[in-house]
């Protein structure tokens, strides 16, 4: 018997924004005796399996600083990161670095996140105390950097950082973005 497509899962994953050849093939994966109300959420689970998940930055150390539009989740994704850092190794190898001098309480918010964590927080406003700040603290086998909203100011300290040849090992730069982002 050939396979009958019911329509609420496909509209669904196309309301979502998943392009219609994969909303396509997760719905074809859906069990042939699947009715339409017992299909409205397996295609979900299906969906969950084609999605590559890759490993935290920074799981294994390194320098990494969080760039993306402001509101996105930059400092909420950098809290849960040093979190699992603190929970996976100790607290003395975790370095949170703020160039966010460009919001109210931005580097605030840092600091009291490394007070309830134990961990060292530093602050720079340009690319060579950025690197003087990272010199000072040389134990350090993480350091997560939080920045200001996508702009001129923290490319510009960003690529100074990653310039310095001493400073650190590779600056990997990771983009935020919020869930609810389309691809348009």
């Amino acid at each position: 018997l050939p396979l009958v497509i019911c329509a609420p899962p496909l509209v669904e994953l196309a309301e979502i924004g998943i392009g219609r050849d994969i909303a396509r093939r997760i719905v074809e994966e859906l069990p042939a005796a699947t009715q339409a109300r017992a299909a409205q959420r397996p295609h979900l689970a299906l969906l969950a399996r084609h999605l590559p998940v890759a490993p935290a930055p920074g799981s294994d150390g390194g320098c990494v600083a969080l760039v993306g539009p402001s509101g996105a989740g930059k400092t909420t994704t950098l809290a849960k990161l040093a979190a699992r850092w603190v929970l996976e190794h100790d607290s003395a190898s975790l370095l949170l670095m703020s160039i966010d001098d460009d919001r109210i309480g931005g580097g605030e918010q840092l600091r009291i996140l490394g007070r309830l964590l134990g961990v060292a927080v530093e602050a720079a406003s340009s690319g060579a105390q950025l690197a003087a700040r990272l010199a000072d603290h040389p134990h350090a086998r993480l350091v997560l950097i939080d920045t200001p909203g996508l702009g001129a100011r923290a490319a510009e300290a960003l690529t100074r950082m990653a310039e310095r040849p001493s400073a650190r090992p590779a600056l990997a730069l990771r983009g935020v973005l919020p869930a609810s982002a389309h691809a348009g």
